[in-house]
């Protein structure tokens, strides 16, 4: 990460920290086909305190070696066990200390296009079985990759 990468992320995280709405630009894969590279997804900064997440929520997280998008697919007294929707590895458990913010939205395209929550829960359902059906899926994402949504 350079210079200029640190100090964006560094304004993001602050501004989540503040209490304020701000937006990143995904640079990464391991939310494919559902969250793209290069889309702009909408975060909203939590309450202090709050832990009304709910099993399908796409989060931030943010620690001293990772900042990531993940999708919590478990919810445990400890706290989240997330995962990235392309990702055939072993979830993750993190802390809710270490979530900054809720996706909210994403722009694609120069179109806004909202979470919903119900279908946030089916792919939290599908998760740990992606290692079955993300490959054929990322097949057909790529040949329709050109239709608009």
């Amino acid at each position: 990460m350079n210079e200029s990468q640190r100090a964006i992320e560094s304004v993001v995280l602050e501004t989540l920290r503040r209490g304020d709405r701000t937006s990143i630009v995904v640079a990464g894969t391991s939310m494919e086909p559902w969250i793209r590279q290069g889309d702009r997804v909408w975060l909203e900064p939590l309450a202090r305190g709050e832990l009304s997440f709910r099993v399908g929520d796409v989060v931030l997280i943010a620690d001293d070696r990772i900042r990531q998008l993940h999708r919590i697919i478990g919810i445990d007294g400890a706290g989240f066990v997330v995962k990235g929707d392309a990702c055939d590895g072993g979830a993750l458990r993190v802390a809710p200390s270490l979530v900054l913010g809720r996706a909210t939205s994403l722009e694609r395209r120069g179109r806004s296009v909202p979470f919903r929550r119900l279908a946030g829960r089916v792919i939290a359902a599908c998760s740990p079985y992606s290692r079955f059906y993300h490959r054929p899926l990322m097949l057909v994402v790529r040949f329709y990759r050109r239709a608009t949504f």
